[in-house]
């Protein structure tokens, strides 16, 4: 909020909170790009409903949001991130078509699958390692 005061761009950024699933879902319905650089994220719902959404959506490489780009489903920022690489992925977004790779990203149950095969061989290997 101080950025945008600070760069007057308060007639371009509204800050929303406790919104309504429907209300969410209008937002999301108009935006023309989705940009979530979180440094930190181990699922990043926000940005899987605007990749099945059909919203060109750019993501932070370095959290768990990097699975979202590397199967194409996202564009993906590099760290340490930017307000000039934002802009870069923003203008690329206006030709990026992730249609193709809504398919390829996990539900949360494959989400919940996987991590119990890692925490199944991370005990089996613990118990080997032990006896």
């Amino acid at each position: 909020r101080a950025i945008a005061e600070i760069l007057d761009l308060r007639r371009y950024v509204t800050f929303k909170s406790n919104i309504s699933r429907e209300e969410l879902l209008q937002e999301y319905s108009r935006a023309r790009v989705f940009v979530l650089a979180s440094d930190y994220e181990s699922y990043g719902i926000a940005a899987v409903e605007a990749i099945a959404m059909g919203i060109p959506t750019v993501v932070s490489n370095g959290s768990a949001l990097v699975e979202f780009a590397e199967c194409n489903a996202a564009i993906g920022l590099d760290p340490p991130i930017t307000g000039v690489k934002v802009a870069e992925a923003i203008l690329l977004a206006e030709n990026f078509k992730p249609r193709d790779a809504r398919e390829r990203i996990m539900s949360w149950d494959e989400v919940a699958s996987r991590l119990e095969c890692i925490y199944t061989n991370l005990l089996e290997e613990s118990n080997v390692l032990m006896s």
